[in-house]
């Protein structure tokens, strides 16, 4: 952390689109991590705009599939496409959503 760009709380707010007061709360909550330097300014590390947004630091790709089908009676016509797109796309066992509308 040590040569951690560090952002100024406004910085910070734009980036994750809260506003000042509620970025006050959470740190009040410690649900933001903060700095304070020397003249006792709060500076918040970049690797909080990460963690608070929820960025994963790790190379996982997810994939999204969306399918669906007319009707209830079709339930099965939605399993067969379910099928497929993970035997296409080698999805194994990623977990897929097809709802039937």
């Amino acid at each position: 952390m040590s040569n951690e760009r560090l952002l100024k709380p406004k910085e910070f707010c734009e980036l994750v689109g809260i506003k000042y007061p509620t970025f006050k709360q959470y740190v009040r909550e410690g649900k933001i991590k903060v700095i304070y330097t020397s003249m006792g300014r709060i500076r918040v590390p970049y690797s909080e705009v990460e963690r608070f947004l929820g960025i994963r630091q790790s190379n996982e790709t997810r994939v999204v599939i969306y399918a669906r089908v007319s009707s209830s009676d079709k339930k099965e016509d939605l399993k067969r496409k379910k099928r497929g797109f993970k035997e296409e796309n080698k999805l194994s066992n990623r977990i897929l959503c097809c709802k039937r509308l």
